[in-house]
């Protein structure tokens, strides 16, 4: 009796701890502000970006519409990074976006960040447009300039 008492008590322990841990996660996705950011690593004295996404539904997202057989190359994806971000550190400046907008993206423009990096950037703004439905570029001055 005394050890389903205490695998009574531990049981209820664990729990009680996931589920607040799980209540902190969701309060800060929820709360905070869905961003992505790109990390500087080094190893072994070799350059390596990795892009960091706030929004956990991304990465899901992100494998259900990526796939090798609709790839571009890098120059096209570095192309529209460059007109998203642009866009987006905008809106990230100006006070009437900042509801969603909060903070910037440091994309450095004559930085070589690989195809991987780039192409999760890139599909991480066409998630923001079709998925969460904030709208980055303006796609009619666009295609007035195009």
């Amino acid at each position: 009796m005394r050890k389903f008492g205490l695998i009574l008590i531990l049981s209820l322990l664990v729990t009680a701890c996931a589920g607040s841990s799980q209540t902190a996660k969701k309060e800060n996705n929820e709360n905070g502000k869905k961003s992505a950011a790109i990390k500087k690593e080094d190893q072994n004295g070799k350059q390596k970006y990795k892009l960091i996404v706030l929004d956990p539904s991304f990465e899901t997202w992100y494998e259900m519409n990526w796939s090798p057989a609709t790839e571009k190359n890098e120059s096209y994806y570095h192309y529209w990074n460059e007109r998203y971000v642009t866009a987006w550190n905008y809106k990230a400046s100006h006070a009437e976006y900042s509801s969603f907008f909060d903070n910037t993206i440091n994309y450095d423009f004559n930085t070589n960040y690989g195809i991987k990096v780039e192409r999760k950037l890139y599909y991480y703004f066409r998630y923001v447009e079709t998925q969460l439905h904030v709208p980055i570029l303006d796609y009619q001055r666009l295609n007035t300039i195009n």
